[in-house]
């Protein structure tokens, strides 16, 4: 990796990377990414953290940066941030719902009306989720009653025959071809789980359980120990794309594996080992640190560029095993992970790194509003050493 670390580095590494979060990332979308003019987080900031024109605010950032500034109203009370996240919620809640069919818009436009109507089976995993974090924060009833109603739409027009989703819907909830994907089904899940935590209500664990035996049938290949991304409409890998496979996505997977396990308590699930395992053996670049994009099954590289979101899911499936003391081996590669993560993409002098070469060299000049999701979740497991 790019440098040296061991396990004792992992109190002052854990320390440098509150700081980076709450002392410097979350400060600068909380002044500059929130559009005070007419609402809603903006997708995107330069450098000098002016707002990036966009054609539309989708509905997945406005759920992510409600999780984060809801989580950081209650963990970094010096931030001030519950306002924001209120504001947040609001914005919300009064012009992503479709009040005429129910559901999320995907999209709406700089002016605040629908852009893009689709109903987004991921974005409504973000909604759920968002929701969920909000009533736990604020204890707002509101949001787990649209939750509920979120979630009865999706099985009503949504729902695949085999227990998963479709991945997507027009305005009125008639399905859309193309392709599907398993990453909505892993982000419902961490949904339900959300969902069941908030309110103890058993229709979010009897939906988290439809999630992973969906994982156990359809989207993992025991032959090759991999995560598959894209299918076909009868849920076959598809074509080509059918071999690609995302290290990031085996690392959540397996952290997600084994949060379900300690919420719903059961065991520890087996599929989390062989995923974390992989993702080990074949995602983390060793020679120059991070986490690849996207592999092939048999684990050769097919895209060397390394995203910051990996690399923080890394951390996240890393931080737990090292809380359950399942892999000896398992603190030396997080404080590994950790230096990286702290001198490639959050560094002061190098600024906020979204996507890199193999090299480490940036490849984008751009602020990402749903990365500081990755990361606070990743910080959160970290800070329950």
């Amino acid at each position: 990796m790019s440098a040296e670390a061991t396990a004792g580095d992992l109190p002052a590494l854990c320390e440098g990377f509150r700081h980076a979060l709450f002392g410097r990332l979350l400060p600068i979308w909380q002044e500059h990414g929130w559009d005070v003019a007419r609402g809603g987080f903006f997708d995107r900031l330069d450098r000098r953290f002016a707002p990036v024109p966009m054609p539309a605010k989708r509905l997945l950032v406005q759920c992510r940066q409600l999780f984060v500034f809801s989580i950081a109203a209650r963990m970094a009370p010096e931030l001030d941030c519950a306002g924001l996240a209120q504001r947040c919620f609001a914005f919300l809640m009064d012009r992503y719902w479709d009040r005429s069919h129910g559901g999320w818009f995907f999209s709406l436009s700089p002016e605040g009306v629908p852009h893009d109507r689709r109903k987004d089976t991921y974005g409504h995993a973000f909604a759920l989720f968002a929701l969920a974090h909000y009533h736990r924060v604020f204890g707002e009833t509101a949001a787990l009653d649209r939750a509920a109603e979120t979630l009865a739409r999706l099985e009503a027009h949504s729902a695949a025959a085999n227990g998963g989703f479709h991945d997507a819907a027009d305005e009125s909830w008639r399905i859309l071809p193309g392709a599907r994907r398993q990453n909505p089904h892993m982000h419902l899940l961490e949904a339900f789980l959300a969902l069941y935590e908030a309110s103890g209500d058993s229709r979010y664990r009897v939906a988290a359980e439809r999630m992973i035996r969906f994982l156990e049938t359809v989207f993992f290949d025991p032959a090759s120990g991999t995560l598959g991304e894209y299918f076909s409409p009868d849920w076959r890998p598809e074509g080509a794309r059918g071999d690609i496979v995302e290290p990031g996505h085996h690392f959540e997977w397996s952290w997600l594996l084994g949060h379900a396990a300690a919420l719903l308590r059961t065991p520890r699930h087996v599929l989390a080992e062989r995923l974390f395992a992989w993702a080990v053996r074949y995602g983390i670049d060793a020679a120059a640190g991070g986490v690849f994009d996207e592999l092939q099954r048999d684990g050769r590289v097919k895209t060397e560029t390394k995203r910051l979101w990996p690399l923080a899911e890394a951390i996240r499936a890393h931080a737990m095993r090292c809380r359950e003391g399942a892999d000896e081996k398992a603190e030396a590669r997080l404080a590994r992970l950790l230096r990286h993560l702290l001198r490639c993409y959050l560094a002061p002098e190098r600024g906020f790194i979204e996507h890199t070469d193999r090299a480490g060299r940036p490849l984008v000049d751009e602020l990402y509003g749903s990365s500081p999701y990755h990361l606070l979740g990743a910080y959160l497991e970290l800070s329950r050493q």
